[in-house]
């Protein structure tokens, strides 16, 4: 079975839009599957998430608009080096919640994570200031 790829984001709440050449705002999961696309991959192998404007935001709309109404279970989640670890940590309590009240099966999600590089990505002075909060993420309990 041909596996499907989920582009997940609308953009960040606090910079202005990138807006494409048409003027409309061009959602980051817009742009990465337009990426996947140039890399061979078919357009209807390709779901688009572009509700979320943070990860927060993300975890739940990959979450309810696309794994639960399709029955996913397994489930690979990409993003950069610096943004990895509030990434793991937001998706696995958020899904594992969900797997537990939603579904009623503690193991009810098999998620893996992959990050990217992030050379090229920021300046050094930048990606040094935007590792700071990602390496505070504090979990929250039940």
């Amino acid at each position: 079975m041909a596996s499907t790829r989920g582009c997940s984001g609308g953009g960040t709440p606090h910079k202005p839009p990138i807006l494409g050449s048409n003027g409309h705002v061009l959602h980051e999961s817009t742009s990465c599957a337009a990426y996947l696309m140039t890399r061979g991959l078919p357009a209807d192998r390709i779901l688009k998430e572009v509700s979320s404007y943070d990860t927060v935001g993300n975890a739940f709309f990959s979450l309810t608009i696309h794994a639960l109404p399709a029955g996913w279970r397994k489930v690979a989640v990409v993003t950069s080096n610096f943004h990895m670890p509030r990434t793991r940590c937001l998706f696995q309590d958020m899904w594992s919640r969900a797997a537990v009240d939603i579904l009623k099966q503690p193991e009810g999600f098999e998620l893996c994570f992959a990050s990217a590089s992030d050379e090229g990505l920021f300046e050094d002075d930048v990606l040094l200031a935007r590792q700071q909060p990602s390496a505070q993420v504090n979990r929250a309990g039940p």
